[in-house]
């Protein structure tokens, strides 16, 4: 399965990327996040053909981070470290001309990272929440950058996801709850939009003319197609948790 999908992501990214752009598991590998028209090439095509079962997937699961991320934390951020362990040991795999090599140190990597993730439950968290950061600061920075015209800017958005990476990774060591909250929602509602958008933006089912134009035009929709569903779900969690407080408050009492 780990193999099988990353192999899709690897053929699906290289397709889609222009001469010249390096493809999705290209840049992760690099540490480089896309900027927002590689990230809408990428989702279009993703959605295509077989890829439509994944971006259903896909939105199911960020249901759940969405609306249930802090109940079963600990099976989301296993499943986390499985997804991650899958990716790093696909990527280091790949580096060889041995065909079957990603696929072996990809199962090898989700099954060390999902040990790992289980008997380290609260580093896992505090990695999370950094890789969280890393991504809320580096989509804020060329954000600002963008919108203020300052195309300079857009240079340095390492530095908006270092800041994001220290201050999210060190609060996932004081403040767990908030930042399982914090990183279920923003990843919930990322998986999502993603999946919405590979299904909506693809050639084979969706209508790609009609979103495409507007998506990549307006600066301030795919943040707020990204934003709203997270805060709604941060909002959620936090009420739940505190309903659930108050329970456990009165039944003691």
């Amino acid at each position: 399965m780990f193999g099988t999908t990353l192999n899709m992501l690897a053929e699906t990214a290289g397709d889609a990327a222009p001469a010249g752009d390096p493809g999705f598991l290209d840049r992760l590998g690099a540490a480089q996040l896309p900027n927002r028209e590689q990230y809408l090439n990428d989702m279009a095509e993703f959605g295509a053909g077989t890829g439509a079962i994944w971006a259903v997937l896909l939105v199911l699961l960020g249901l759940l981070y969405l609306l249930s991320g802090w109940r079963s934390y600990k099976i989301l951020v296993v499943l986390n470290g499985i997804a991650l362990g899958c990716l790093v040991g696909y990527l280091l795999g790949n580096m060889t001309d041995k065909a079957n090599l990603p696929l072996l140190a990809g199962i090898a990597g989700a099954v060390l990272f999902g040990i790992l993730s289980y008997a380290l439950l609260r580093g896992a968290i505090g990695v999370m929440g950094a890789l969280t950061g890393a991504v809320i600061g580096h989509a804020l920075w060329a954000y600002v950058a963008e919108f203020t015209g300052k195309a300079g800017l857009a240079d340095y958005t390492w530095v908006g996801a270092l800041l994001g990476t220290i201050t999210l990774g060190l609060l996932g060591f004081l403040i767990l709850q908030g930042i399982v909250m914090i990183f279920t929602s923003v990843q919930g509602s990322m998986m999502i939009v993603s999946g919405v958008l590979a299904l909506t933006l693809n050639s084979d089912y969706g209508f790609p003319g009609k979103l495409m134009g507007p998506l990549n035009e307006r600066i301030h929709l795919l943040p707020l197609l990204m934003g709203v569903p997270a805060l709604l779900g941060f909002s959620l969690q936090y009420i739940a948790s505190v309903k659930k407080a108050a329970k456990k408050k009165r039944a003691a009492g």
